[in-house]
């Protein structure tokens, strides 16, 4: 975790951010800015139990590194889900992937996510950004 000069290893704390997140994910979210501000700071804090900050003014730079690497793997993990579900049926329809979550998520919480993305307003954000 740590290098010689006592340097975080960033592939190494990307990894356990991504690991933290998969498993303490709340409910049926596709991004980090819908997960609660105590449950950020829940997931923050045991990322600090295992890289430790010696001294207390690294904490608000670690901060926004933690935020900007949790929003970006987590980001990376849903758009990974949903590319190999659809990939795997064939189809382009988020219902179609309902039996086709990820191992990391919770099965209720896949199902809901599928019908929030079949649904209406996803589905037009998402048929503008293709154009885009």
């Amino acid at each position: 975790m740590l290098d010689l000069r006592g340097k975080i290893d960033p592939g190494s704390a990307s990894r356990y951010i991504t690991t933290l997140v998969h498993a303490h994910i709340p409910g049926p979210m596709d991004a980090w800015r819908e997960f609660s501000v105590p449950i950020q700071d829940l997931l923050f804090d045991m990322f600090t139990r295992r890289f430790a900050f010696t001294r207390p003014e690294d904490l608000p730079r670690a901060r926004a590194v933690w935020e900007s690497t949790v929003q970006t793997n987590l980001r990376k993990s849903m758009w990974e889900a949903w590319d190999k579900a659809m990939k795997t049926t064939g189809n382009r329809d988020p219902m179609a992937w309902l039996d086709y979550g990820p191992v990391w998520l919770r099965r209720d919480y896949w199902e809901s996510l599928c019908e929030r993305w079949a649904a209406g307003p996803w589905q037009q954000r998402s048929q503008a950004a293709i154009r885009n």
